[in-house]
């Protein structure tokens, strides 16, 4: 694993991105950071998705409390995982003021619970993830970053609004 120091090149944001996965001891406006960051967070990201940490999982919503086994029983790399379609998924987050994003999540919400399941015949499986899966979608989402690195970010925001999803063709899906 990548020392959490030295994933963006010396940026001082990558121990607050560090602590936001493992420990979730972040400030509340590491997400806006991160998003500013853009491909720079990519690669730190990736080599988060596989800790063997579990954790409380997701970003704050009330719908939370109706996937139980989902917030308190999964591996925390999933967090790192959704960092990564965050940067893809949103063309700026400029235009959010700084309150909110301290006081909000709402800004940062892509699906509906913000977990990675797998899936059969594409339907969700609705259980938590094992340690392996990690290590498989650390393995996705790396092979998916080093056919895209050299793409601008605009094209890679382009992409993923076009339905153009890092999990597809997976057996693996975000819900």
């Amino acid at each position: 694993m990548l020392s959490p120091f030295n994933c963006f090149k010396g940026k001082t944001k990558c121990d607050e991105l560090y602590k936001f996965i493992y420990t979730n001891t972040a400030e509340k406006n590491i997400i806006y950071q991160i998003h500013l960051m853009g491909k720079d967070a990519i690669p730190c990201l990736i080599d988060f998705i596989d800790l063997d940490k579990k954790s409380v999982v997701g970003f704050q919503d009330p719908k939370f409390s109706t996937i139980y086994p989902f917030i308190i029983n999964n591996y925390i790399g999933i967090k790192a995982g959704y960092l990564i379609e965050f940067i893809l998924a949103k063309d700026s987050v400029e235009n959010v003021s700084i309150d909110v994003w301290k006081n909000e999540t709402n800004p940062y919400l892509l699906f509906d619970y913000c977990v990675i399941v797998k899936t059969d015949n594409n339907k969700p499986i609705l259980e938590p993830l094992d340690y392996k899966d990690t290590k498989v979608l650390k393995d996705i989402y790396l092979k998916w970053w080093k056919t895209n690195k050299d793409k601008p970010i605009e094209l890679l925001r382009k992409e993923w609004k076009e339905n153009k999803h890092i999990l597809d063709n997976s057996t693996y899906k975000w819900i």
